[in-house]
């Protein structure tokens, strides 16, 4: 009888860790969403801006501390006369991990198609830039350093706050 009792727990010992193991490998392998809205200044063009962004984080690693991650963004530039300003960029990037800490340093590349129109006729204008982004993401707080390079050079700071499942 103790012998059998002493099976039964050591097999539901070993089941309870073998799902405690199945549920963080599910944990570890899901697809994080992240969704808030942003600020920023373009300092060439010394317009600021409103908008929104999304980051997704696939479960796919560049490297063995390098997970994937792509933003979207969308970018309103309130300060210009008598037109509308307006961006949106995709960008896949890294993120550095460092052990133990809240900071994680980001870097990566994309494309931003910016578009400006008048109340003026034959005013307006579409250009696709080249984004090169560097940040660091701070617990939910995303901040970020561009330089959108095309027609128009433009270096671009953004704070976003992220809501969702980003956090690890």
């Amino acid at each position: 009888m103790k012998r059998s009792l002493g099976n039964a727990l050591l097999l539901a010992v070993a089941l309870a860790w073998v799902s405690s193991q199945s549920l963080h490998a599910q944990e570890q392998e899901r697809t994080r969403i992240g969704v808030g809205p942003t600020a920023g200044y373009a300092i060439d063009a010394s317009e600021a801006f409103i908008g929104g962004m999304i980051r997704i984080a696939p479960p796919i690693m560049l490297g063995p501390t390098l997970p994937l991650m792509f933003d979207g963004s969308f970018e309103y530039y309130f300060d210009v006369e008598e037109a509308n300003l307006f961006a949106l960029s995709a960008t896949a990037l890294t993120e550095f991990l460092i052990p133990d800490s809240q900071v994680k340093p980001t870097a990566g590349a994309g494309l931003a198609i910016t578009r400006f129109s008048s109340d003026i006729p034959d005013i307006s204008d579409t250009n696709l830039n080249l984004q090169l982004q560097g940040g660091l993401m701070i617990n939910i707080v995303s901040l970020d350093g561009m330089v959108r390079i095309g027609d128009n050079t433009d270096l671009i700071l953004r704070a976003s706050v992220l809501f969702g499942s980003l956090m690890r």
